[in-house]
């Protein structure tokens, strides 16, 4: 992944390193936290998850929205980084949560543990 945003001023949001887990195909919240939004146009976000099988999902959520701002999944079973980022240009200065909520593609168990986000 590239490192475009290293160039940018970034603002630590969020470390986590509790595990939560999901087991089947409802999407369940597991991790939510509030940040102040003040000019910032990313979120950047780098975390661990894993899978007992099929495709285990993190889907990221900004405030009460029924659409994922960002899906991240993986089919390691064993605990695997994954990052990406999603714009926030569009949400108001303020105040605003983020919710992190889990899924499997079958009948398995989705873990998820270790959390960084970032506003840039």
């Amino acid at each position: 992944m590239s490192l475009w945003w290293a160039r940018r001023v970034v603002s630590p949001l969020v470390w986590d390193d509790t595990k939560v887990s999901v087991t089947g195909t409802t999407e369940t919240e597991k991790k939510n936290f509030r940040f102040f939004k003040i000019g910032h146009s990313t979120i950047y976000v780098r975390l661990t998850a894993w899978a007992s099988g099929g495709t285990g999902y993190v889907k990221v959520y900004v405030d009460d929205e029924t659409s994922a701002r960002l899906t991240l999944s993986t089919t390691s079973t064993s605990e695997t980084k994954l990052e990406s980022y999603f714009s926030i240009a569009d949400l108001a200065d303020g105040v605003h949560t983020v919710r992190l909520k889990l899924s499997n593609s079958g009948s398995y168990t989705t873990y998820q543990q270790l959390l960084e986000v970032y506003a840039i």
